[in-house]
């Protein structure tokens, strides 16, 4: 994968609208395209707030980690019970 987080940045509500609207219009949805798109971006635009709150929290948790030179801790392993 190559460009990393700038791609996934790239992606706006705005240009996923206007995706939607040419998918419909390629494929030749009928009724009420405003409909159509309205009820996509009600299922898109959470996913693309939590990206959103996510990269922010990484970047403040980077951070944190640079100003402290620190490493962020990684995820806690599970402590195996001793055999028997």
């Amino acid at each position: 994968m190559t460009g990393g987080s700038t791609d996934l940045l790239a992606v706006t509500p705005e240009r996923i609208q206007r995706a939607l609207w040419r998918s419909f219009l390629r494929y030749g949805v009928t009724g009420e395209l405003d409909i159509a798109v309205n009820a996509a971006m009600n299922v898109v635009g959470p996913v693309l707030a939590a990206r959103d709150a996510e990269i922010t929290r990484l970047r403040r948790t980077l951070s944190r980690a640079v100003l402290t030179g620190t490493r962020a801790s990684p995820a806690r392993r599970r402590r195996q019970p001793a055999e028997p």
